[in-house]
């Protein structure tokens, strides 16, 4: 018994040292870079995972560490930092772009959920949102669900990293707010990147805009809703003229535009580093008929 607890507290020692050195590796990288269209974005190691995160307009991106100095970034694409003749980093390469290391320090984001009690969940103590005279009634958790105790688990287990990079968690019952958390350093005036939570917007707007009698309907063609602000597209077909609204809103767009496919024109990357998202998106060539196959 006495070897099996010696072995695991050696075999835990090791695996903490692995991971702090390499977090340390990771630190070599870090700093304030230069980025597209004379941007800048920030490389930052993350303890929790041990990762080397891009962080552009507040949103986090992994590069995966290979060999050497190489990294990959979601795309696959191949991520190369170079050193000087004292082997500090002096830039990085990617997709036969070269951006340089502006400076060592920087403001970064907060990597751990609760950096306070991150390694002792167990310290969180439930408490009512605050009432700040926002339209919304605030409530107890205790008294709308029999079972509070779950949600307060859940709370401390996003806190303990087993539910990584959720910035907020906030629950509204019977008319009113029982629940308003916040990790990562946010609170509820962080200005954020809604991304993909824009989707159900979007589709609301639209619903309200052929209500009001703005659109006739989601069948309108897309392209003429754009002629005032661009003079002509590029790679237009019979298909790209024939677009609908419905078919973007659906997905079945029939661009080359397969966020899951780093080769693909319209992926994410590719289409962040443009100065007009969407005149890029609108002038990508055309794969497949639209309201066919479906392309995120």
């Amino acid at each position: 018994m006495f070897r099996f607890l010696l072995l695991s507290i050696l075999l835990i020692s090791c695996v903490s040292q692995t991971q702090n050195n390499k977090l340390e590796k990771l630190k070599e990288y870090e700093g304030l870079y230069e980025y597209l269209n004379g941007t800048t974005l920030i490389l930052q190691a993350s303890a929790p995972d041990t990762t080397l995160y891009a962080i552009i307009d507040g949103a986090k991106y992994p590069l995966y560490h290979q060999v050497a100095d190489t990294f990959r970034n979601n795309q696959k694409d191949k991520v190369v930092f170079n050193r000087d003749t004292n082997k500090q980093i002096l830039s990085y390469s990617v997709d036969g772009n070269s951006f340089n290391l502006l400076s060592k320090e920087f403001e970064g984001m907060e990597m751990e959920p609760r950096s306070v009690i991150s390694n002792n969940p167990d310290k969180y103590f439930y408490s009512t949102p605050d009432d700040i005279n926002d339209g919304l009634k605030v409530g107890n958790l205790n008294e709308e669900f029999s079972i509070p105790e779950l949600i307060i688990d859940m709370v401390k287990k996003t806190i303990a990293y087993e539910y990584p990079d959720v910035h907020s968690t906030l629950i509204y019952k019977n008319d009113k707010l029982v629940l308003e958390e916040y990790f990562y350093g946010y609170d509820r005036s962080t200005p954020h990147q809604l991304r993909s939570a824009t989707k159900v917007l979007y589709g609301t707007l639209l619903g309200i805009a052929i209500q009001q009698g703005f659109i006739k309907s989601e069948n309108e063609l897309l392209l003429p809703y754009f002629r005032d602000q661009y003079d002509s597209f590029e790679n237009v077909t019979p298909e790209k003229k024939n677009l609908r609204i419905k078919d973007f809103l659906t997905y079945q767009h029939g661009m080359d535009c397969e966020n899951n496919n780093p080769r693909s024109r319209g992926n994410e990357m590719a289409m962040m580093r443009s100065a007009d998202w969407t005149k890029y998106t609108l002038d990508l060539p055309m794969v497949g008929k639209p309201g066919e196959k479906s392309s995120y």
